[in-house]
């Protein structure tokens, strides 16, 4: 899907702009109020040299309601579909881990485009942690991308970075609910790890 801006591409290999920029776009019109395309399609106008136009889209991108994550909706969606099944459970997960993730660090370029909308773009990327006060994480937020938010609104502004705690102070945050999924000293056990999904997706659902 972003396979163009993958963190472990080989930077050698010659990207390919216009497919890049395409894709993202046929993305942004099936989520038209989600600005998590429009950050990456002006990366990609960016590198590949309009910077114009790659302006606009980021001005355009901040002004939408929400910054949804594919990588949130996908363990999400991972969750719910192998709840029952545990064997399933544990090739979701290791089916998750192998996708392609983006190179967030690369945003850094789009600095140079417009500070302000920068900014608000790495607030942007900290919204979902804020709205849950760091609860449910990996469920409806990613502490990578509230860790790179963070960052790159640092990178212009270290003033207004220091105002937000990094994602494990958040009032809500307790990896405890969360670390291991049922597998802990004791190892892992079955029903255990069953009624932990099935528990957080039930509260997922009735905040939703």
């Amino acid at each position: 899907m972003l396979g163009n801006i993958d963190l472990n591409r080989d930077e050698r290999l010659e990207t390919d702009f216009s497919r890049s920029i395409a894709i993202l776009r046929n993305l942004s019109e099936g989520e038209p109020e989600n600005s998590y395309y429009l950050f990456f399609e002006a990366l990609m106008l960016e590198q590949s040299g309009k910077k114009e136009e790659a302006t606009e889209v980021l001005r355009r991108a901040v002004e939408l309601p929400t910054y949804r994550s594919p990588f949130t909706e996908i363990h999400h969606r991972l969750l719910m579909a192998t709840a029952n099944d545990i064997k399933a459970y544990f090739k979701g997960v290791e089916l998750y881990s192998s996708l392609p993730f983006p190179s967030y660090k690369k945003l850094e370029n789009l600095s140079k485009l417009d500070e302000e909308a920068f900014v608000a773009m790495g607030k942007k990327m900290m919204e979902p942690a804020l709205a849950h006060q760091g609860k449910y994480f990996e469920l409806t937020w990613n502490p990578i991308e509230y860790a790179m938010g963070k960052h790159l609104i640092g990178k212009v502004s270290p003033g207004e970075a220091d105002k937000y705690p990094r994602y494990n102070e958040l009032p809500e945050f307790d990896p405890g609910d969360y670390t291991g999924w049922g597998v802990g000293e004791r190892g892992c056990h079955e029903e255990d790890l069953k009624e932990e999904i099935k528990k957080q997706l039930k509260e997922f659902a009735e905040r939703s």
